[in-house]
């Protein structure tokens, strides 16, 4: 899966669709694997199916979206809002929460590519014929 640029501008006139669910939950998805190779850490949170458009959004997915979201900001130590537990026939994930969840990933995004971008590399080469092996 490749990272999609969030939606940072969510108004009330928006309607929350199969694909905001995919962007984000995949979104999430992606920073969760880069911060398993910085930290080697397994997040909270179940990485579900991509929705359909003849699927709804339930609590139990925007609640599984809320928690990798909430601990992938724990892992990085920031405090990105008090997030939402949303409940069966309750009201459903709305543009304020969806902009501070997206706006959120933006950035915790931009933190983590800086990260792994700044690990030292080494260079060198094994197996070159006519040099003597390194030894212990």
């Amino acid at each position: 899966m490749a990272w999609i640029t969030p939606k940072t501008d969510w108004t009330s006139a928006d309607y929350f669709n199969a694909a905001d669910y995919n962007r984000i939950k995949n979104n999430l998805a992606y920073m969760s694997n880069i911060a398993d190779s910085l930290y080697n850490v397994e997040l909270d949170g179940i990485i579900l199916p991509d929705a359909t458009y003849s699927d709804r959004p339930s609590a139990y997915k925007l609640n599984q979206i809320e928690i990798r979201f909430q601990s992938l900001a724990d892992l990085l130590g920031y405090d990105y809002g008090t997030g939402v537990t949303f409940v069966d026939f309750g009201p459903s994930i709305n543009w304020t929460e969806l902009n501070r969840i997206e706006s959120a990933s933006l950035e915790m995004h931009d933190r983590l590519v800086t990260q792994a971008s700044a690990l030292p590399m080494f260079a060198f080469t094994l197996g070159l014929q006519g040099h003597t092996p390194f030894r212990f």
